[in-house]
């Protein structure tokens, strides 16, 4: 072989191995810097979400007098109208600018307890609530739309001091529990709403202390209605049983201890987050029963409908809002301080987050009578 051929092959060679390792090289590359490009332009997109443009009032000057429960539209919240401490006795549109409210439900016949005992849809569409008529309570369906009302059930008084409702994140289903007096079980009723029926579901003893069955906090299922978060009391301490609905009975696969919040909500079909009595926010996946930890040292928290975003506060009365991706929490940003959250809620669009809450000051002192949640204060926070 001559020197030029020599010097050809030689360089070759070379070529070859620079193209074998940049190529080697570049999946390695890539695969980071796709994956940082695409969260980075995320991030940029979401944080201008969060850049506070503008904080309305809810009902200023009347904030003793209503509670919002959720939002009808993205530009309008459903409250309750308060008239002393325990009682409600209508429910209310209020419209943007957040300053004046229409009635939707108003009977001066029939009453219902103001917070516990209500549950609006997410889609902001119906209410559940069990009313007080000719001398009896029954449950009710609302049409916050139409206007007419759906019987549920009747139920007794001392059946009205376990009743617990709470939708499903679709939706779909609205789940209520009561207890049977004759053998004081607790049963669960999963109200359809595509096929207006009700199934009903016993939820088995699992000790001997019989008082513990029927301190039931709340249930949360799934969007298909064949998973189910159970939380009640044990022992004074809070405990979710993550499970399914087998038969008539609930068939419990995973337990943990809660904050005393209570709060569980569903990020998909098969994942649930939940904070625990440490103030961590966790998710549990269904599938692989694998616990992961998405923040620390929190409290309230809550999931936007599309499940893209998160509002929690730190530090009793800093809330912040960030972007929930996998088992990440990206892009936190502080979005107000001051208020000590009892109920946050996203709009249908995400454009703003409904923030009710008192100061520190405020809860501190005792609540009268002739007030219904006295230093409690509402506020819509618009994004950009």
């Amino acid at each position: 072989m001559n020197m030029r051929s020599r010097a050809v092959y030689l360089a070759l060679i070379i070529v070859i191995c620079c193209l074998l390792a940049g190529c080697q090289g570049a999946n390695k590359v890539e695969t980071i810097i796709i994956d940082d490009k695409e969260d980075q332009q995320a991030s940029n997109d979401e944080l201008s979400l969060f850049e506070v443009k503008t904080i309305y009032p809810v009902m200023e000057g009347k904030s003793d007098q209503v509670y919002p429960l959720g939002w009808s539209n993205e530009n309008a919240l459903i409250t309750l109208g308060a008239e002393n401490y325990k009682f409600a006795s209508t429910i209310n549109r209020v419209e943007f600018p957040y300053v004046s409210q229409t009635k939707l439900w108003d009977e001066r016949n029939s009453i219902f307890l103001f917070n516990n005992l209500i549950a609006l849809s997410p889609d902001g569409k119906e209410a559940a609530f069990p009313v007080v008529e000719n001398g009896a309570f029954t449950l009710k369906l609302f049409s916050l739309a139409g206007g007419n009302s759906e019987l549920l059930g009747e139920i007794t008084t001392d059946q009205l001091k376990f009743v617990r409702m709470t939708w499903s994140s679709n939706s779909r289903f609205l789940t209520y529990s009561i207890v049977n007096e004759a053998d004081k079980q607790v049963k669960i009723g999963v109200y359809d709403r595509e096929t207006r029926d009700t199934k009903w579901y016993s939820l088995a003893q699992n000790g001997s202390n019989s008082k513990e069955f029927f301190a039931l906090h709340s249930i949360h299922v799934s969007n298909d209605g064949e998973s189910a978060v159970i939380v009640k009391y044990v022992a004074r301490q809070l405990m979710l049983e993550v499970g399914q609905w087998s038969g008539d009975k609930f068939k419990s696969k995973y337990e943990h201890p809660i904050s005393s919040e209570g709060w569980v909500e569903w990020i998909h079909q098969d994942q649930i987050a939940f904070v625990g009595p440490d103030g961590n926010l966790y998710a549990y996946d269904l599938r692989n029963a694998v616990v992961s930890l998405l923040l620390r040292d929190i409290g309230l928290f809550r999931l936007s409908d599309d499940r893209k975003f998160i509002a929690f506060c730190q530090d009793g009365d800093s809330v912040f809002a960030a972007r929930l991706y996998g088992n990440n929490v990206l892009n936190m940003k502080q979005i107000y301080q001051g208020i000590i959250p009892a109920q946050m809620a996203w709009s249908p669009d995400n454009g703003k987050l409904l923030l009710s809450g008192s100061k520190k000051y405020d809860i501190a002192q005792p609540m009268a009578e002739t007030q219904a949640f006295k230093g409690m204060q509402s506020l819509v926070i618009e994004f950009n």
